[in-house]
């Protein structure tokens, strides 16, 4: 007899089978072959199949197997004969670790209740110990909020020493508030009558002299006295005559009085504007500060570069805190740097005051309030500096352009 007709082993006591719809591998009793159920993974409605048997090679046998084998298309796929002959403890090996999910089970089919049970107890037991964990951690916060309320309690603080503070800082707040707003009333009582004093008619007539000026000597008689005023303008012009610049408009809406000046902006012919200050001698004299409008240096910055004075010079420039450390000022602890920008030149120069000094003090309260502004200083180079545009603050002489008188 061939081994094709030998009696098949035992039949195992697990039907294995596949599902046709996510290929999950899943396993039923043998007696349970033949009944309807629901994939666990998908949810497929499933037909346990019965387990084929082999059959003798008849030629009747071989017709039948000649023929489309019709299957539901629900039906399970059988795996191999060699996957149905496993022992049982192989198979559950196998299914362990194949298998991610449990799903719905029919109730005329056994999912492997043993592996489902064991998941149950291990989530459980997982739900226990957070839940533990968690009643740990709102005990001992509350054990310290107590803590720290017994303590505000024993020091004498407590909601009453809180509720006082308060008060005393908002009783603070509005006294500071109080002077504020009369400090805002005395300046703009003020300017109220500086308005009065000034007559915008004279003020406008004698800037359009100051514009029109085509002559040193002409200028001098539109501008506001100095030391030395004729000579800083021949130093200024070298030689050329100033430039007839004209005038447009000035703008009223930015107005400033301080004592006997007045400073707003100017349109020119050219439709720039630029700032510019008027000093009141009397009711009828009105003198331009000519040295603020044209921004005057002792030294232009071309000189300066050129000659690196060591003693101190007089420059109008415009101060920016912006950080460059190099050569002798590489010490950004030691020192605060300032790019310096004169009017209508292209070129800058970088200054440096000691961060410890008065002027380095002074530039640190000026930064905090405005990034940029004008100033009147007094600088120099280092003995034998190494860059031409690095430059030494000796001396703040204004906040602004304007040199103006000191008040007695």
């Amino acid at each position: 007899m061939s081994d094709k007709f030998a009696p098949l082993k035992a039949p195992a006591r697990w039907l294995p089978f596949q599902c046709p719809s996510c290929f999950g591998l899943f396993r039923a009793r043998r007696a349970e072959a033949g009944e309807l159920g629901r994939c666990p993974g998908c949810a497929t409605r499933l037909f346990i199949p019965e387990p084929e048997v082999s059959k003798p090679d008849t030629p009747e046998a071989t017709e039948d197997m000649a023929k489309p084998e019709r299957r539901d298309f629900a039906q399970a796929e059988i795996v191999e004969q060699t996957e149905v002959n496993a022992s049982d403890a192989e198979w559950d090996k196998q299914t362990r670790k194949r298998r991610r999910f449990v799903g719905e089970k029919a109730e005329s089919l056994d999912w492997e209740e043993e592996e489902l049970s064991e998941k149950k107890t291990r989530i459980s037991w997982v739900f226990v110990i957070s839940m533990t964990m968690i009643g740990a951690l709102l005990v001992a916060g509350g054990m310290k909020y107590l803590e720290s309320s017994r303590n505000k309690d024993t020091t004498g603080g407590g909601l009453v020493a809180q509720v006082d503070s308060m008060l005393n800082q908002n009783a603070a707040m509005q006294k500071e508030m109080e002077a504020d707003a009369e400090d805002e009333a005395s300046r703009t009582r003020a300017m109220i009558e500086s308005f009065d004093r000034f007559d915008p008619t004279k003020i406008q007539e004698a800037i359009k002299g100051f514009l029109a000026a085509g002559t040193i000597e002409e200028k001098l008689k539109t501008c506001r006295a100095s030391d030395d005023l004729e000579a800083k303008m021949r130093n200024y012009y070298a030689g050329d005559a100033p430039q007839v610049e004209g005038f447009r408009s000035l703008d009223q809406t930015k107005v400033v009085y301080r004592s006997e000046f007045i400073s707003t902006f100017v349109r020119l012919q050219d439709f720039l504007d630029y700032p510019i200050v008027v000093e009141r001698l009397d009711d009828d004299d009105y003198r331009v500060d000519w040295e603020s409008w044209v921004g005057y240096c002792e030294k232009k910055i071309g000189e300066m570069i050129a000659l690196k004075p060591t003693k101190p010079v007089l420059i109008r420039v415009v101060a920016t805190n912006e950080a460059y450390y190099n050569y002798s000022f590489s010490d950004d602890q030691k020192w605060r740097s300032l790019k310096l920008e004169f009017r209508n030149e292209d070129r800058t120069l970088w200054g440096y005051a000691a961060r410890d000094s008065d002027v380095g003090k002074a530039f640190k309260v000026y930064n905090n309030e405005v990034q940029s502004r004008p100033f009147i200083l007094r600088v120099r180079y280092p003995e034998n500096g190494r860059a031409n545009d690095q430059v030494i603050i000796d001396e703040v002489i204004s906040d602004g352009w304007v040199s103006f008188p000191k008040e007695d």
